[in-house]
């Protein structure tokens, strides 16, 4: 068990920092200068063509 306590703790630490990363760079608390990708204009809201339904026959 000794020898395993090390590894489970860098992998915690590890997952730790990216988790924090994430939210860092996913809330915009980061200025535009550090963060390389913008994920608010990456996603398309508007449709370019309408939803139409089809009915797949079974």
């Amino acid at each position: 068990m000794k020898k395993v306590l090390p590894f489970l703790f860098l992998f915690a630490g590890m997952f730790a920092i990216a988790g924090v990363l994430f939210l860092f760079v996913r809330s915009d608390s980061l200025t535009s200068k550090v963060r390389s990708f913008d994920w608010r204009k990456a996603i398309n809201t508007t449709l370019d063509e309408p939803v139409v339904d089809v009915e797949i026959p079974v």
